[in-house]
């Protein structure tokens, strides 16, 4: 046993385990944890609000990545054995931390949303298509196929989707891609997707 670790209490008190605090039969996050997923969450808008000023090509992008870090993304395989099994891996903040009963909070970081949206002036139609930690949380928890949240394999299942998702991100122009083949494509796509993936385990190991 690590007594360094090892604390005696009541519940009723409050206890931190893995980034959770458990107060009676309440589950939420520890407050650190939650104020450094609202610090990235402001560098996103941030960066978002320099990008929309310096008119770039990438902005929609950039708001790709602002709903991957409220929802976090799902990535569905089928193994290839005889059974054919689905495996559903799953990355990021909100799925880590999934086991949380504590709906107050995803309400005050959806009300978070809504300020950084209304300071970093968020276009209309962003603001419109903005995720919400509140129905991620739900969607999560009660709907294993839902829509809501993105999996990646499944919504981009074929060259065509993914071809058209760098273009619709402007990561490529049209041009480029009509000129690239399947091959390169998908290699494209998978890098966009894995580096997306990378910062969303960074977030899931911000525990303290």
């Amino acid at each position: 046993m690590n007594h360094s670790k090892t604390h005696y209490g009541r519940l009723t008190e409050g206890l931190d385990y893995l980034g959770y605090r458990i107060v009676g039969e309440d589950l939420t996050i520890k407050k650190n944890n939650v104020l450094k997923q609202e610090k990235k969450l402001e560098k996103l808008f941030s960066e978002y609000s320099y990008l929309k000023h310096s008119k770039s090509d990438l902005l929609e992008f950039q708001f790709w990545r602002i709903n991957c870090s409220i929802t976090g993304i799902k990535l569905t395989s089928i193994e290839d054995t005889l059974e054919k099994k689905e495996i559903i891996k799953k990355y990021g903040w909100l799925f880590y931390f999934s086991k949380i009963n504590d709906f107050r909070l995803m309400y005050r970081l959806d009300n978070l949303l809504k300020k950084f949206s209304n300071k970093y002036q968020l276009l209309p139609e962003h603001q419109k298509r903005l995720k919400k930690f509140s129905r991620s949380l739900l969607e999560i928890k009660r709907n294993r196929n839902s829509t809501y949240i993105c999996d990646v394999n499944k919504e981009f299942d074929t060259p065509e989707k993914r071809k058209n998702f760098l273009i619709s991100k402007n990561l490529y122009s049209e041009k480029d891609v009509s000129e690239m083949d399947e091959s390169k494509i998908n290699n494209l796509f998978q890098g966009v997707i894995f580096k997306t993936v990378r910062e969303l385990e960074e977030d899931k190991g911000r525990e303290s």
